[in-house]
Parts: C-alpha cells; structure tokens; sequence
C-alpha cells in the first residue's frame, strides 16, 4: 500500500511538469528565487534560483529543472546602506536592518592614530651668581646693601616672568629687586637686588629667584646664600639721647617725638621697621617711600665698629600712617662729609615779623632796604630772578616777568620773612622783597638769598637816589694787608666806598659749603672803615671782596702759608695735611697709559689727564689665567696688574697690553685731606695728592672718595 501510494505521487509530479513545460521555441520562463532561509545548514549562496532549462529535448523526454547556485562576487563586499531617518507611523515599527537589506554587519571604522607629541623640556634657571663675597650687616640694616646677581633662565613659557626674593630664616619671603622701567625679566641678564638684614644671629641670607606663570603659580626656583659679615655686637657704641645732636653725629633735622615725619624718595625701597633700636632686631613691618608717619620715642644713635670713625647712625620709633605697625627706623647714616638722610620732618611755613627779619634763623642785614636801589648778585649772571605776585613760595604765580643780569631795580615793599618748621637751629629763613623793574616797569617779591646762603640780590645804586651820595657806587679804597701770612695770623681790611647805605665784605676760600663767607658775622659795615680778621687754615689763599659782583666791587687775594709744604708745586687750593712719605711701589706702561701699585692699590692712568679709579689689589698669589696671547712685541700683565687687567674689561680696553715689564721702584707720595668741592648735586668730596713716578716726573691727582680721579703734571 505503501509502495503503490508514492509510486502515484511520483506520477502526480511528473504531470505537473510536462503540463508546466512550454512548447519547443517558446520564451524562456522567469527564474523562481527561494529565499536563503530554505539553504540546508552549511551552504553559502546568499539565494538559490531554480531555472528550467531552454535546451531543446525529445517531446517524449520529460522535462527537467536544473537548480543553480548564484554566489557573491567572493572579493567585494557593497558598503552598506546608509541609515534612513526614522519615520514611525502609527501603528507600525521602526524598520529594522532585515527590512533595510542589511544581511552583514558594516565595516569597523578605520582609526587614524594621535599625532605624535615632541616633549617639551621643563624650564630651569640654569644659573645664578654674585661676584660679592660678603655683606655688610648695617649696610643690610640701613637698607644700603646691592647684591649684583647674574642669572641665565632656560626653556622659559611665555608670558612667565621672574621674580626676586629674600627668603628668611621664619620663612617670611620679602621681594628685594629694585624698581625698574619693564615689569617682565630678561631670561639672561643681571642687576641688583637689595636684601634687608635677619634678626638674630643669621649669618648669611638667602636669595632666591623664581620663574612664575601668568596666574603665579612657581614653575621653578634657585637659591643663592651669601654670609654676612660684620655682626652687631660690643663694639656698637651707643650714645645718651642728649648727645645724639653732638659731633660727629648731624645736627637735628627738626624731627621730636609728637611731629610728623615723611620717609624720602631716594632709597631703593620700603625702609624696614625694627622691633628694637640698633641693628639686628625683627622686622616688624616697613614704611613706605613718600609715606608719613608720627614720630613716638627717640633718638637712639650709635657708632658702629669697623668703620669711618665719624660715622654715625640715628633712629626713630615711628607709626606709619598707612599700617599702624610701630617700630624703629633709621633717620640717616654716614659721616658729616657723606651721609644718606631716609625720613625728614613733615614742615609748615612760619611767617615771622619784619623786625626779626635780620636776626636768627635768617641772614643778618645786607643792607637791602626799601626806596634804595637793588641788583641781581653775581651768582645769578646768566640768569634771572622771577618776580611772584605774592610774598612766600606757596601759591604764588610769576607776575610776568624778571630781572636780568646787571639789571638795577628799585625796592619797593619790604621784608616778608618765613621759614619751614620744625626744623634745626643751623637752618636759615627766607627773606623776600617787593620791587619794581626801571627796565619793564613790573613789580613783584624777589627772594633776597636761598636756603644755601647764596645771595639773589644785593644793594646797589641806582634806580632812586641814596641817602648820603648819588646814584652811583663807587668804590674810593680797598685793602687788605699783609698780602702773604701764614695761616691763623692777623689780617686788617680797609676800605672806603661811596654811594651806599653800607657795605658787607666777604672772605672766598676753597672747603667752604658755599664758597664764601661773610665778615661780621654778616651785619651791614659802614661805607668806610677797617677790620681784622685770622687768615684761614689749611689753604694756600684767600679772596676778599665788596659785595658778590666782580664789578664794580673791589678784590684782593692773600697768600697764606701752609705748616707743611707740597714737595713740588701743587695746584691745590689745600695745604697738605702731613709730609711726604717714601713707599714701595710699581710701574708698568700699557699701549694706552701705565699702571701704578702702592699701598695695597692700583691706580689706573688714562692719557690727558684722565684717570680711570684705584683699585684694591685682590692678587692673591699664582698665575693669572689669560684667555689670549699678547700680539707680537707686547706683553700680558702679571700678578696684581694682570689680575685687574684679566677681570675688569674696562680696565683692559682702555690700556691696552703692556708696552714693558712692570718695575718696582720707590714712590713719594703727599696728600691734602678729603674736602668738599663744587659741582652738580651739592657738590663731592675729593683729595689732592703729589705722587712721584720712576722717571722722577711728578704728577698731580684729585681723588674722589670712591677712588675715581683725575690727574696733571705738577709744577
């Protein structure tokens, strides 16, 4: 039964097919697709196509299905679809990747890896040097020590800057460079820095510079120490609070306990605040440069050891109108010749009577009086004085104009009298006068003489008749005798003159602060008359006039002898102040001057006069290290010359290489002490000195105290 049943299914199929099968030459029959679902297990075909054959066969041949697989092309792969953008109905799904035709996952993105980062080196400060040894512990106190430091910065970040500290032994930081012109440090370069001194017993400080970014944050550091050197200790001589106006300690400056002080503007920076007077206490805090402050108790002085024997220091305690942190602070250090003033009294004018207008703190009578005639003195030729709309420097206006040199005016108003207060006993009052110019027809005040004692106007005849005479000066006789005297020996002046209303005579002589002095104590002599007066030490001579004009007023130069004499003739307004001496020294010419060695100095000397400075000998025995041979026929310097000449590039520029050996031989040498010279800023200090050369020349020095001179043969 069972056989019978599928024998007739076969026939059932057979029929079909030759029922299905066109006639010969009929069109061919699509291809019937089955879907990839229906592929055995282990078949690749992405379909199956089942396509009857065209191939003609016997009509009695039934007709056969041939089932072909069609493959994908085995090398590529269609990228896939890109997605649609989902648009659900209602009702229906969201299209899966079977509806979009996706049958193989897409490719994995292609990765294209980072780029290669070069690493970038960190910054460091490659060096930071000092060529000073030491530093001075009061210098540190006083707020006067410079450190020069040189520093060399590598792989810097832009816009990162540098900055200069002082780091304490508590850890407190203070910043100690100095102001200059551009905020941002050079990477290399160098300069000062001025550190404050620990308290206690540090015995060096510590220096540090630090490489910042843009918001501060420290991206690398170095520290430098350097010891310092002269410790306060017993040596400091402390002196009683009365004696602390005395010699050689200044004359007060006006600041007392309840005045107002204000610190100065010539210091490198804030001026520290002590917790004790004297050196080496806390620092407690700092005042300001232009800030004021209330003076609470003081003076305190003291001399320090190892230094000039009249050098002196004077301290305050102060309150500082800013931060109210009270402490000490110096009011000045140094010496009468040279010293550093750090806070002054905070003054107001004071307008005295015109009765005491002649008497202390002002100048004596000079003779200037209302309804006479006036005239600018010799100090103001090539000048002119202002004339103000209103008495006193405050608020006053120039009223238009001035006087000219050799101008005569007529005093009109007169004196208006005033001085800064408080202020020492030793500082004089100003005293002005009203007058009209014969020349424009304008008025206004004039200051008779300024606060330096150097006289602006002066009497004369002229513009209104004077009393007693016409309106001309003239000068009948003046004399003084004898003309060569030996220092402190009497001197008698004589003099007639005509055409005034008295006269004052001034002595001129080189070490005086402003030139001259006024005999009498400054009071108006009579138009005739005759005094005595000691010749002056220390000088070679004396010049006495009428007035400050050099015309028409009479002048007569005086001789004076020294108590020890120059060894050759000197140029120096100064006696020398012991005799000459005989030392060893050293000679050695240069292409462009020579070297000179005595004393434990070098002097270095510059053709026409020119002389670059002394310096200290710092050979300390060996060879020098030169970092050149010497062209032919020249030769280096060696020992104490060759050390200068190899480490001061100054020095070796402008002498060249040595011409010849150096030689020792046995100098001579005199000096005249240091004494106040004219010149820019108040003036310097400066010594002349004789000094011998081996082939018996002499030569004529002027030496500053900082070793700087200049030179001339003597005689």
């Amino acid at each position: 039964m069972r056989r019978t049943s599928g024998l007739l299914l076969i026939l059932l199929i057979a029929s079909l097919l030759a029922a299905c099968t066109p006639p010969a030459g009929s069109p061919a029959i699509p291809s019937a697709e089955i879907p990839a679902s229906s592929v055995p297990p282990g078949d690749t075909p992405a379909a199956i196509v089942i396509r009857p054959t065209n191939t003609p066969v016997p009509s009695d041949t039934p007709s056969r299905a041939v089932v072909r697989a069609i493959l994908p092309p085995p090398t590529r792969t269609p990228p896939p679809a890109p997605p649609l953008p989902a648009t659900p109905r209602a009702g229906s799904a969201l299209p899966t990747a079977a509806d979009l035709g996706i049958v193989t996952p897409p490719p994995a993105p292609t990765r294209i890896p980072p780029p290669t980062q070069i690493p970038v080196p960190a910054p460091i400060i490659r060096t930071l040097e000092t060529s000073s040894q030491t530093v001075d512990a009061l210098a540190l106190a006083l707020r006067e020590a410079l450190v020069p430091l040189t520093w060399v910065v590598e792989n810097r970040p832009p816009g990162s800057n540098l900055l200069f500290e002082q780091v304490f032994p508590d850890s407190r930081v203070a910043r100690v460079d100095l102001p200059r012109w551009f905020t941002e440090v050079p990477s290399t370069g160098q300069g000062d820095v001025a550190p404050y001194l620990p308290a206690g017993d540090t015995a060096e400080i510590v220096l540090r510079v630090r490489l910042v970014d843009t918001g501060g944050g420290t991206l690398t550091s170095r520290e430098l120490r350097l010891p310092v050197a002269n410790r306060p200790g017993a040596g400091y001589m402390v002196t009683a609070p009365a004696a602390c106006y005395d010699l050689p300690y200044l004359p007060s400056s006006g600041l007392a306990i309840g005045t107002r002080g204000v610190a100065g503007s010539n210091l490198y920076g804030p001026l520290p605040l002590t917790s004790v007077g004297g050196v080496g206490g806390r620092i407690v805090g700092s005042v300001d440069l232009d800030e004021g402050f209330t003076v609470l108790d003081g003076p305190f002085c003291f001399r320090p050891p190892g230094r000039d024997a009249d050098y002196t220091v004077r301290q305050w305690k102060v309150r500082p109108e800013r931060s109210g942190v009270e402490g000490w602070v110096v009011e000045y250090s140094g010496t009468p010749r040279r010293y550093t003033q750090t806070i002054f009294p905070v003054r107001r004018d004071v307008v005295y009577d015109a009765a005491a207008c002649t008497s202390a703190p002002f100048l004596p009578d000079r003779g200037i009086r209302v309804g006479y005639g006036a005239r600018l003195s010799a100090s103001m030729v090539g000048g002119m004085a202002m004339m103000a709309d209103v008495a006193t420097r405050v608020s006053a206006v120039v009223a238009g104009g001035g006087l000219q040199p050799d101008e005569v005016f007529t005093v009109i108003e007169g004196p208006f009298c005033y001085r800064s207060e408080p202020a020492p006993d030793s500082a004089i009052g100003y005293r002005q006068w009203r007058v009209r110019s014969e020349r424009t027809g304008l008025s206004g005040w004039v200051f008779e003489y300024s606060d330096q004692r150097q006289a602006y106007i002066e009497p004369a005849g002229g513009g209104t008749p004077i009393p007693g005479g016409g309106t001309g000066l003239e000068i009948a006789a003046f004399d003084v005798q004898p003309r060569t005297v030996a220092a402190g020996a009497p001197l008698t002046i004589t003099w007639d003159v005509r055409g005034a209303n008295g006269v004052v005579i001034l002595m001129w002589y080189a070490g005086l602060a402003d030139g001259k002095v006024p005999l009498n104590g400054g009071a108006l002599l009579p138009n005739s008359g005759s005094l005595t007066v000691a010749a002056p030490s220390g000088v070679t001579s004396a010049r006495f006039t009428i007035f400050e004009q050099p015309e028409p007023t009479a002048g007569v130069t005086v001789t004076i002898a020294c108590a020890t004499s120059w060894f050759a003739a000197s140029p120096s307004p100064f006696c020398p102040s012991e005799p000459a001496r005989s030392v060893q020294a050293a000679y050695q010419p240069f292409e462009r001057g020579f070297m000179i060695w005595y004393e434990g100095r070098i002097g270095v000397f510059t053709p026409g006069g020119a002389g670059l400075a002394f310096f200290p000998d710092t050979w300390a025995g060996g060879d020098v290290a030169y970092s050149e041979p010497p062209p032919a026929g020249l030769l280096q310097p060696v020992r104490g010359f060759g050390t200068l000449w190899v480490s001061d590039s100054g020095v070796r520029e402008a002498l060249g290489w040595a011409t010849a050996p150096e030689q020792g031989y046995t100098i001579r040498v005199q000096e005249a002490p240091m004494m106040r010279r004219p010149g820019m800023h108040g003036g310097y200090d400066a010594a002349d000195r004789l000094i011998s050369l081996p082939d018996g020349r002499i030569l004529s020095l002027t030496v500053t105290g900082a070793g700087y001179f200049s030179w001339q043969p003597a005689g």
